[in-house]
């Protein structure tokens, strides 16, 4: 049995994997979202997948971590350890430091002259992407910073990033995304666009994009580049965001730690009927790729008896209020930046 651990609003987006693609795996995967955890004494054996570590605040990642060493101790299978599986800009600065970015972050609050302009501002623990346009000097980091305080966001929480231009000859941008699960690494999508702020409703679906992305998904020429980086942030499960330098080398935005598995693969305006086909296909050889990943994690996944679960009260009532959803001015922010988080400040 596999047991997959994420907080409830990411729980919801798993399950519409497990309700829709993932049908056929379902029957072989619980979930448990972090705030119920927190009420166990014991957890189910089996395999875990610890996802969406990145949303976790102090006391979610001890609690993290004692499900870890509790479920390690009982001879347990763990995919993404909380003591080994680096967040975002723990991760962006390893990468730096091992020549695989070209770019380098920082936290806003800290030290911005070791940095070349322009670079951009965004939250070290949201997907929500940046905020707002490329900054061309430390005066307008600090302005965009004091603009994220009125809005209450926390400035401690936001990184600035060197932009690092990855466009074609063509100017067009690619950003490509690979799932990954256990040793299996799975090419996802490939999204290009005008600018360089992909998402997926601002993508081109042409028929020469289309294409490009079949052939990615076939041929899939960056495995041994991503899987570096995965063996750099010790990620197990998630999804790993890179676009390709002209260079050749990967240059890798985030590892994703609780992806999307499929919705929003044809959000935007609906594509002519042969782009449609082929992206169709190349979505079903992706997802019967990701089965294959599931049933051979599940194959060695046999049962196993209960695990007890100890972790001090405090830290458990701690992370119930770290979790629980934001109200007032703060859950206003929050809900107007997942709305529109491309406008410009």
């Amino acid at each position: 049995m596999i047991h997959f651990a994420a907080t409830r609003t990411k729980l919801r987006v798993f399950q519409e994997y497990l309700d829709g693609p993932g049908a056929s795996i379902a029957p072989g995967i619980s979930t448990w979202d972090y705030e119920s955890v927190t009420a166990m004494d014991t957890l189910p054996g089996g395999t875990w997948i610890l996802a969406d570590l990145d949303a976790l605040a102090p006391n979610g990642m001890v609690l993290a971590k004692g499900m870890h060493r509790a479920l390690t101790e009982a001879g347990c299978r763990i995919l993404n350890d909380p003591g080994r599986t680096l967040q975002r800009l723990e991760l962006l600065q390893a990468l730096h430091r091992e020549g695989i970015n070209s770019f380098r972050a920082v936290r806003a609050m800290d030290d911005l002259s070791v940095l070349r302009f322009p670079v951009f501002l965004r939250g070290a623990s949201d997907h929500l992407g940046p905020l707002g346009d490329l900054l061309r000097s430390s005066e307008e980091v600090a302005r965009s910073v004091a603009h994220a305080r009125a809005l209450a966001i926390d400035p401690g929480d936001l990184i600035v990033v060197e932009y690092e231009d990855t466009s074609d000859a063509a100017g067009l941008f690619h950003k490509f995304g690979v799932l990954v699960l256990g040793d299996r690494a799975v090419p996802q999508h490939l999204f290009r666009a005008p600018t360089w702020m992909i998402k997926s409703k601002r993508c081109q679906l042409t028929l020469e994009g289309a294409l490009e992305e079949s052939a990615w998904v076939q041929e899939f020429e960056h495995e041994a580049q991503v899987r570096r980086v995965l063996d750099i942030a010790g990620a197990e499960y998630g999804r790993v965001d890179y676009s390709v330098g002209r260079d050749g080398r990967i240059q890798v935005w985030e590892v994703n730690l609780c992806p999307i598995l499929g919705r929003g693969e044809q959000s935007g305006p609906q594509p002519a009927p042969e782009i449609l086909e082929i992206r169709s296909e190349r979505a079903q050889r992706s997802y019967a790729m990701y089965e294959d990943a599931w049933r051979a994690l599940l194959a060695a996944s046999p049962w196993a008896p209960s695990v007890p679960l100890e972790i001090p009260m405090e830290v458990r009532e701690r992370t119930r209020v770290e979790l629980a959803p934001r109200t007032g001015a703060a859950g206003l922010v929050e809900a107007l930046r997942a709305k529109a988080h491309f406008s410009r400040w």
